[in-house]
């Protein structure tokens, strides 16, 4: 069964890559792939963030290769905070979705996850399995463990890198996370606002390549920038939004309801 978006709305997809060489073309033909299958019509911005392997002549690649495709280079690395905003700043569709460039998330799982949006604001997607290493493991669960203390969120597996949303959500939350904390900063932010969040189950697969950035040494720096985060709740208005965007999400009409 098929799901669309008015052709009035496009999807952003935004891939954040810091030497994904391993996985990327692999990511992005998958994620290619469905959206033609889908008949989705989305955009896929690639932010290179300061690679020093070949991600970046890999997504020039694909950029020659599909118009769909954006790519966004930093000149040296700034931070997995800092890509995603550039992905946010440059997305020009009305709905959003973050990923990483690793592959381990199933972009069909986008399909159920745009049903969803079409009654919340944000589909947050779960991690219930999970293919780490025991290392990544901990230290994921133990960043998840420490930003439910220090932040007022109830949102479940809330550094999971596979979130939709309306653009329009980005607006007025004030991110400004340079680090891994801008997911939790947006979750954060979003229940401060009272803004509909629905928690989704994703599968989560190992890595197609390369090594992830994530260890016990980032635990203290995600501490200082959790802190950072809770004062800055204050500078978010929690409004209810009293209705929906009018470019809602939509089931295809042959899908069941």
């Amino acid at each position: 069964m098929k799901n669309y978006i008015p052709m009035s709305c496009r999807l952003s997809i935004i891939l954040p890559a810091l030497n994904e060489e391993a996985s990327l073309e692999r990511t992005i033909r998958s994620c290619m792939q469905f959206l033609h299958a889908q008949e989705i019509p989305a955009e896929i911005i690639i932010v290179d963030d300061g690679s020093t392997d070949r991600t970046g002549a890999i997504a020039d690649a694909l950029r020659q290769e599909c118009p769909d495709v954006r790519v966004i280079h930093h000149p040296s690395n700034r931070g997995y905070g800092i890509a995603l905003r550039t992905g946010f700043t440059a997305a020009q569709g009305e709905v959003v979705l973050f990923m990483d460039a690793d592959g381990q998330f199933d972009i069909t799982d986008l399909t159920t996850m745009l049903m969803e949006l079409e009654t919340c604001d944000i589909v947050s997607g779960a991690r219930l399995q999970r293919s780490d290493t025991m290392l990544r493991l901990v230290a994921s669960r133990s960043y998840n463990a420490i930003s439910r203390c220090i932040l007022p969120i109830t949102t479940i597996d809330v550094n999971c890198a596979f979130k939709l949303m309306r653009r329009e959500v980005l607006t007025g939350l004030n991110l400004r996370s340079r680090g891994f904390g801008l997911a939790a900063e947006l979750i954060a932010k979003a229940e401060h606002r009272r803004l509909r969040i629905k928690v989704f189950p994703v599968r989560h697969h190992p890595r197609l390549g390369g090594r992830s950035t994530v260890s016990m040494r980032s635990i203290l720096p995600a501490l200082r920038e959790l802190w950072n985060i809770r004062r800055g709740l204050r500078e978010v208005t929690p409004l209810l939004p009293s209705h929906l965007s009018p470019c809602a999400v939509s089931s295809s009409p042959h899908s069941p309801k």
